[in-house]
């Protein structure tokens, strides 16, 4: 991706920023942002690869006073437990489950419609000063705009889906089964070489065969990449994903690459 975009229609007002919602998506060494209006079409979108907080000072669009604002902040920490098994009382001792769980807060929450609750952590300090400046923001784990846009899109097709979301220094790796969740996982990862590693590792533990799965990848990954190539190699069904989540179309937009801000643009059905 180039290392920094903005691009917004004709019909964006700044004066009128009330009346629209932010989403931003905040990464170790990136974060972008999207702005939507109230019939979820896309006004303008951002990326650029520095830290946030190393850019805020320029980011004039992210000072503006909004409608509400969602933003996705990574985590490794989490883990996922069956709602019907869930036992509030029981929370401290899930955080077993967790890295570094007494050094973080711990937050719970549900997805796909309840179905499952998962317990997560992100680091304290960078929290609160994600928070000293998106002081009314809703905040939450990367896994969960994912996850809940996946299974929206796609839990009516039968049979088994691969889906592969690739990040800077991470992928995350989704697994349904029949229209559900069967496997879901965080790696850090730092090139391609990782990167099949653990696509490959996850196909053999859940007993998949490259050529009889249908991959659908997004993130930061192209037809024309080296990452794209390497996997189409090995899987027989390969396609470039995109949310439908918000309507992207003004011509202002036509050059976006929609697979590559997947998370991003789902952020809206998180609210």
């Amino acid at each position: 991706m180039d290392n920094k975009i903005y691009i917004c229609d004709g019909k964006f007002n700044t004066d009128n920023s009330l009346n629209y919602q932010l989403l931003v998506e905040i990464g170790a060494n990136y974060y972008s942002y999207a702005v939507v209006d109230a019939d979820a079409k896309l006004k303008a979108i951002s990326y650029n690869s520095v830290s946030i907080f190393a850019i805020l000072d320029d980011e004039p669009v992210l000072k503006l006073s909004f409608k509400s604002t969602i933003i996705s902040l990574n985590t490794q920490n989490f883990t996922f437990i069956p709602t019907a098994l869930y036992n509030q009382n029981q929370q401290l001792a899930y955080t077993q489950f967790l890295n570094n769980a007494q050094a973080n807060t711990l937050y719970s929450h549900t997805l796909l419609d309840g179905q499952i609750t998962a317990l997560h952590n992100y680091n304290t300090d960078q929290l609160n000063a994600i928070k000293k400046v998106f002081k009314e923001a809703k905040i939450i784990p990367q896994y969960l705009p994912f996850i809940e846009s996946t299974f929206k899109q796609f839990n009516a097709i039968l049979g088994v889906q691969l889906f592969l979301n690739v990040q800077l220094n991470h992928i995350e790796l989704l697994i349904l089964h029949n229209g559900e969740l069967k496997f879901y996982n965080v790696f850090e990862c730092f090139n391609n070489d990782e990167m099949l590693y653990y696509t490959m590792l996850a196909c053999k533990k859940n007993d998949i065969q490259p050529q009889n799965v249908t991959l659908r990848v997004c993130g930061k990954i192209g037809l024309d990449t080296d990452a794209y190539q390497q996997l189409n190699c090995i899987f027989t069904d390969i396609r470039l994903t995109k949310t439908t989540a918000i309507y992207v179309n003004s011509a202002e937009f036509e050059t976006v690459e929609a697979h590559k801000y997947f998370s991003l643009l789902s952020l809206i059905i998180c609210e």
